[in-house]
């Protein structure tokens, strides 16, 4: 448009003619997104659960053993020790180098965010309020099991048809249409009527078809269902936290800024830069920083908790989500969306509350650990990992989606 030919124009004036070719480098933000999408939040937090088991039984984690430990699990990918090391950087573990070793470290604002949760919900447990856990997860149309039993005596088609056999289970051509699934539940079992399925049209992150109107309202209809007092457990994602009123940033114009403070009753002098007067909101922000589901679930009587990034491990659901995806694949034969959307339907209804009380248990069991664990401390000196010579790896709204009906 003319605004990049008056930029070229300008980059040109200004440096005597050197125009700047924009680098054709894929983001390193864009291989971080990637790679979530591939391996998915489960793979994920099971490779956090897996730095952890190193840290509590004081052992030193490489990168080699880890991807050894890690890839001894029938239920998760097997990877290699570069992509490991990759992943550890995408989940927020850093690498500070001393001499010839180096410290893998969790954040710490992850680690000071980890340990105001777990107080946080064991004061809520403390104080007898009932819990609630809600999540996102997808199924695909192509989604099946990957490892079945194969005759490897039969050559072809036209051996198999000689000898009275079958050539095995037809594998789908590609993943296919998407479902997107979102629900909530106790240690009581799934709140009823609250389960909402739409088909998605994108094939990236599913995170990006979630639509925050949409999910605001499929949440007002949750709390209509969940009894005063309760305490609703979530990730923090985009959709689940949409703010009640922008706060300015420093795309604001300055007018907008000073009068944000102003209806804030903050003070500012008319001499100060837009720089001082974006200090004094981030000063603020906290103070007026309210998200509409967390400010719905107040007027209902109820109250939001936030799980720590990458901690999907302290929500129960993730295991309920693992049970019903094992579920689905495993009847699935025609590897059309329609007829996943029953299996799913069904797979759903069969979770039992005893499911949910062990997933519940195992949850508290594993915040137990965590507290018990000094290498989630911020206070904890940190554990120092070998590389194996290996350098650093650097890391390399939402339309398309319509209502799901079986019909």
């Amino acid at each position: 448009g003319v605004r990049i030919i008056l930029e070229i124009r300008k980059q040109a004036k200004e440096t005597e003619g050197q125009v700047v070719t924009p680098s054709r480098k894929r983001p390193a933000s864009e291989g971080k997104r990637r790679r979530k999408v591939r391996y998915g939040d489960f793979t994920l937090c099971a490779l956090r659960s897996c730095v952890h088991r190193f840290f509590r039984q004081n052992e030193v984690p490489t990168v080699k053993k880890i991807t050894a430990e890690f890839c001894t699990s029938t239920e998760l990918p097997s990877l290699k020790a570069w992509t490991v090391s990759r992943l550890l950087h995408d989940i927020e573990f850093e690498h500070n180098k001393r001499e010839r070793n180096s410290q893998l470290i969790e954040r710490e604002d992850i680690v000071a965010w980890q340990q105001k949760y777990l107080h946080e919900i064991a004061r809520h447990r403390q104080d007898g309020r009932k819990i609630f856990y809600l999540d996102e997860t997808w199924v695909t149309a192509g989604h099946t099991v990957s490892r079945v039993w194969v005759d490897t005596t039969v050559a072809s088609s036209h051996d198999a048809f000689m000898r009275g056999l079958s050539t095995g289970l037809k594998q789908p051509s590609g993943k296919g249409q998407r479902l997107i699934v979102t629900h909530i539940g106790s240690d009581e079992g799934f709140v009823d009527g609250c389960l909402d399925v739409f088909r998605g049209q994108k094939t990236g992150d599913y995170h990006e078809e979630m639509d925050g109107a949409r999910f605001e309202k499929w949440f007002d209809g949750v709390l209509d269902k969940l009894p005063t007092g309760s305490v609703i457990v979530m990730d923090n994602a985009s959709y689940h936290s949409r703010q009640l009123q922008a706060v300015p940033t420093t795309s604001s114009h300055k007018d907008d800024i000073r009068q944000w403070l102003t209806s804030k009753k903050v003070s500012w002098d008319p001499k100060m830069l837009k720089k001082q007067l974006l200090d004094i909101v981030a000063l603020v922000k906290p103070q007026h920083l309210k998200y509409r589901v967390d400010t719905a679930a107040e007027t209902a009587g109820c109250t939001v908790v936030r799980l720590p990034p990458y901690h999907c491990e302290f929500n129960p659901i993730e295991l309920i989500w693992a049970q019903i995806k094992n579920g689905v694949p495993a009847r699935n034969t025609t590897f059309k969306i329609v007829d996943v959307g029953k299996l799913l339907n069904e797979e759903v209804d069969k979770v039992t509350t005893d499911n949910w009380v062990n997933a519940v248990r195992h949850v508290i069991d594993i915040e137990a650990t965590f507290r018990r664990g000094g290498a989630t401390s911020a206070h904890i000196q940190p554990i120092v990992i070998q590389l194996d010579g290996e350098d650093t790896p650097s890391e390399s709204d939402l339309s398309g989606v319509e209502p799901f009906d079986e019909a």
